[in-house]
């Protein structure tokens, strides 16, 4: 397995808030794009050009998808800085919110818990990496 040197995250509200029913394949891509190349608050800073030929869109394709994630609120833009914003939470876009609590048909509530044992394995394993960075230095 390859360690990452850095990474980004995609929040679950892209999904479950109904943006990629909406945004089109450049909007996707774009916002794809501008999470990985961001820095840790989402800023970065690309030509219009640059982003265009590595996307492989047209001029067109890029101001029209830049137009739509600025219109969803998932980016801001300020030629040539780009930021991607958080994503606003609760915003259902016609998601009955009752799905989201699958037991709520007159049972008492119940709590649902993750998988934690993977999780756990995986930052083991992550801390044990990192313990070996560093002694290597």
């Amino acid at each position: 397995m390859r360690w990452a040197r850095s990474y980004s995250i995609i929040d679950h509200q892209i999904l479950h808030g109904g943006y990629l029913s909406r945004l089109s394949h450049e909007s996707m891509i774009l916002y794809l794009f501008l999470v990985v190349v961001g820095d840790r608050q989402g800023r970065s800073f690309h030509a219009d050009r640059s982003v265009a030929e590595i996307l492989r869109l047209s001029g067109q394709q890029l101001d029209h998808a830049r137009k739509e994630l600025m219109s969803e609120g998932l980016i801001s833009y300020r030629k040539p800085y780009w930021q991607v914003k958080n994503i606003p939470q609760g915003r259902s876009h016609g998601r009955d919110d009752k799905a989201d609590h699958s037991l709520s048909s007159g049972r008492p509530e119940t709590e649902l818990l993750s998988d934690t044992g993977s999780d756990r394995d995986f930052a083991k394993a992550s801390l044990a990496h990192i313990s070996r960075l560093l002694s290597e230095r």
